[in-house]
């Protein structure tokens, strides 16, 4: 789609609409990508942080890891516990990949690992 640039003759005040020039195209393209690039790993990182909180809010993170340290919980709910750990480690590793590749697929469902079940499940409890 080309791109257009508001010209206005000073003697007389017309305005007209003129195309860009090859050379203010290509500065143009570069500025977007660069637009891109600045942008894109605050984006990749604010969705990972949505999606762990979809499932553990701040406050359900708390909880679970004062009940972890204190020994509240059996055999299966830190087992769940250790889960949900190891997921959250998954999600930084797919997060620190995602912006290394500068993938803009960065909101797809595939492009994030899944939440065990009983990972979940606990942290519904909290």
């Amino acid at each position: 789609m080309p791109r257009f640039r508001r010209v206005i003759d000073m003697a007389s005040g017309e305005q007209a609409m003129v195309p860009f020039t090859a050379e203010e195209e290509a500065a143009a393209d570069a500025a977007s990508a660069a637009e891109i690039a600045a942008y894109l790993p605050a984006a990749i990182k604010d969705e990972c942080r949505r999606r762990i909180f979809a499932v553990a809010n701040e406050t359900a993170q708390m909880n679970m890891a004062s009940h972890a340290a204190a020994g509240l919980f059996d055999a299966g709910k830190h087992a769940a516990y250790l889960a949900a750990l190891t997921w959250v480690a998954e999600m930084r590793a797919a997060c620190a990949a995602l912006i290394a590749a500068a993938d803009a697929a960065f909101l797809n469902d595939d492009a994030w690992p899944a939440c065990p079940p009983d990972a979940a499940a606990l942290a519904a409890n909290y």
